[in-house]
């Protein structure tokens, strides 16, 4: 065997999980996992070393972390959900074409986000979807989407038809032909919060659950002021519904602690005058009242 080749094949086993080396299910140099392979799911849940059930949950955790920072107190109940459509023999399961753990690790996080998003919407925690709500998508002119490529479920990057000025803001991105799969919430230090889009009613909301809707509605509308809005809006939400500090914050966005502290100061300035002029409360008492 030539230097050359030894080294490709190191380079190979490299990217192999350890936990699939001494897999009774692996086989070959790559350790191709038959249960993937085969789809079957259930047994890879089950009698699989790779703790599928600890791995499916942290990935949905992390989900709603990073993209969903406001909301809380969904990760159990979005886990079971995706559990069960995961296990779903009906599911259209590339097993033949991922082959091995890793590739089954590329192929799940676009499959998970996509159960948090529908979990989210069946709660109606969120209502709508648009491309001007993605992270991919430059709000600055000229609008338009900046992912170029995505990595598809093989590993490889794949061109987006989607790329450029082919989508508006309020396109939705379900309804394109294809489908985009890349759709992504704004993160938290570039968190830009959309009418309608975060929060809806809910009928039998307690006091201190109407609160949190209405100073979220509010917030909404703060965002939708002006450029400086959507800055105060990002400070207020990272600062009291996510419990960041000022300096957590500041170095998030990049700018000095009196930055964000001045952001703050003018944004409860207009939150409250959006409270009293939007939503006829004469102080902030009112809400729990």
């Amino acid at each position: 065997m030539s230097k050359d080749s030894s080294n490709q094949s190191e380079s190979k086993a490299e990217v192999i999980p350890p936990v699939c080396q001494s897999c009774r299910f692996g086989s070959g140099p790559q350790r191709d996992c038959s249960l993937i392979a085969k789809g079957d799911l259930s047994a890879l849940m089950e009698q699989g070393p790779c703790q599928m059930d600890r791995y499916i949950r942290s990935r949905i955790n992390l989900i709603l972390r990073r993209n969903f920072p406001l909301v809380t107190g969904q990760g159990d109940d979005v886990y079971q959900e995706a559990a069960l459509r995961f296990l779903d023999p009906d599911l259209p399961f590339p097993g033949a074409k991922l082959k091995g753990l890793a590739g089954l690790r590329r192929w799940l996080p676009r499959f998970l986000r996509n159960q948090v998003i529908d979990h989210l919407r069946r709660q109606k925690i969120i209502t709508r979807l648009r491309c001007g709500a993605c992270e991919h998508y430059s709000r600055a002119t000229p609008q338009r989407c900046q992912l170029e490529f995505y990595v598809g479920p093989d590993g490889e990057l794949t061109p987006n038809p989607w790329w450029g000025d082919r989508v508006s803001t309020k396109t939705d991105p379900r309804k394109l032909d294809p489908v985009c799969g890349e759709f992504t919430w704004r993160k938290p230090a570039t968190f830009d919060v959309f009418d309608d889009e975060l929060v809806s009613e809910t009928p039998a909301a307690s006091k201190s659950q109407e609160a949190v809707r209405v100073c979220l509605l509010a917030i909404d509308k703060l965002s939708a002021t002006s450029d400086r809005g959507i800055r105060e809006a990002a400070v207020i939400a990272g600062h009291y519904f996510s419990k960041r500090s000022v300096a957590e914050l500041a170095e998030r966005s990049g700018v000095s602690e009196k930055t964000v502290k001045r952001l703050l100061a003018s944004g409860r300035v207009a939150l409250l005058k959006i409270l009293t002029e939007d939503f006829g409360l004469e102080s902030p008492q009112e809400l729990l009242s």
